[in-house]
């Protein structure tokens, strides 16, 4: 047994040579752990000899200092910023106290179960369970990936099953209610282009003008800006190009005689850009991080009965693309969705959806005051 010393902490670690192959156990605080280790993996040994079997040892690993390694090393340099700290909160809040003395090997469907019950005993809904139950089943695909275990017992672990709501949106009274009511405030502009293009609030809040085009009539989407800033690239990574239509022109026109030198912003790269929307209370950039709130306002002077959030407006841009005949694979671009399934909300709002299916059936006719009827002999008798 080796004897590790540090600064303030002895640590053992045990070997075992496998096929002339050394194999050094993960150091432990005591040394019975590290014997129990060696035991375990000789143990092992035999069992697959006397299956006739070729055996390995796994490495053990610690499942909290494999999250936190694979956040660190992989999600951070990998995905955005929101992202990371997204998987690193889950991490410290919800596994690290659970499974911190927990090794890869040891977790199992039970310890998944136990996760799912105690975090809608916490009051988590399904589908903030099946988030953070996601992050969980992506730590041991890495970890099956990396060979640190040999098979994934999470593979097919089954998320929680959620009811698909219809997305919320306003019908036409309620779009020019509200529009009417805003028609003075600083905001309308946001509004307008919000609910004729179904763009999303950091992409309205990272609009500038380098990205209108008034000559091909299109709005170029490739950047974003939220709290970390005005960044290059957009929620899916993927830029596109949205038509405007001529309220969305006459309006961006509108202001492009009105910009100023304050709507300066530098994105990511440094680069200054001239932003579409600035605050015209505080002669500055718009607060993206006040907008929910502002909207929520908004409709309460408009005196709105159904009460939705910003990202509603996007709803209620596909829903009347949708009901005025628009295609969904168009809509799918404009959207700037990844699979079609995203889209696909929408489609029972097309006229033509559904169409003429009920005719199929159709009992009695309404021209003559006739009316269907059982006999009982089974068949169906118009009397």
């Amino acid at each position: 047994m080796e004897t590790i010393r540090s600064k303030n902490k002895i640590s053992y670690r045990e070997t075992v040579y496998i096929d002339g192959v050394r194999n050094r156990s993960p150091t432990f605080d005591k040394k019975s752990d590290a014997k129990a280790w060696k035991n375990e993996i000789l143990s092992q040994r035999e069992k697959a000899k006397a299956l006739g079997s070729k055996f390995k040892v796994v490495e053990k690993v610690k499942f909290i200092t494999f999250a936190e390694n694979w956040v660190e090393n992989k999600i951070k340099p990998q995905r955005s910023k929101s992202t990371y700290n997204r998987y690193s909160n889950v991490i410290k809040n919800h596994f690290s106290e659970r499974f911190k003395d927990l090794y890869l090997n040891d977790l199992n469907t039970d310890h998944a179960d136990q996760l799912v019950q105690s975090l809608l005993e916490d009051g988590h809904v399904n589908k903030g369970v099946n988030d953070i139950l996601q992050i969980f089943k992506s730590i041991f695909k890495e970890a099956k990936k990396k060979k640190k275990i040999s098979e994934n017992p999470f593979e097919d672990y089954a998320q929680l099953k959620l009811i698909e709501m219809p997305p919320a949106y306003w019908n036409s009274n309620e779009i020019n209610q509200f529009l009417t009511s805003e028609k003075e405030h600083h905001l309308y502009p946001v509004y307008v282009v919000a609910l004729n293009t179904g763009m999303r609030r950091g992409e309205l809040a990272g609009l500038a003008w380098d990205m209108i085009d008034f000559s091909r009539n299109m709005i170029q989407v490739s950047r974003i800006r939220d709290r970390y800033g005005l960044r290059r690239t957009t929620k899916t990574g993927v830029a596109r190009h949205i038509p405007m239509n001529p309220v969305v022109r006459a309006i961006l026109l509108e202001m492009s005689r009105r910009k100023t030198s304050s709507t300066i912003y530098f994105d990511d790269k440094g680069k200054p850009v001239h932003l579409v929307f600035p605050n015209a209370e505080s002669d500055g950039v718009m607060c993206v991080h006040h907008l929910y709130r502002d909207f929520q306002r908004a409709q309460e002077r408009a005196e709105i009965e159904q009460i939705i959030r910003f990202h509603d407006l996007r709803h209620t841009f596909a829903s009347h693309f949708m009901m005025n005949g628009g295609n969904i694979y168009d809509l799918q671009k404009v959207m700037g969705h990844t699979k079609t399934e995203m889209t696909q909300i929408y489609a029972h709002l097309s006229p033509q959806h559904l169409a003429g299916v009920t005719s199929v059936v159709s009992f009695g006719d309404p021209l003559l005051g006739k009316v269907a009827q059982i006999q009982p002999n089974g068949l169906l008798e118009v009397i």
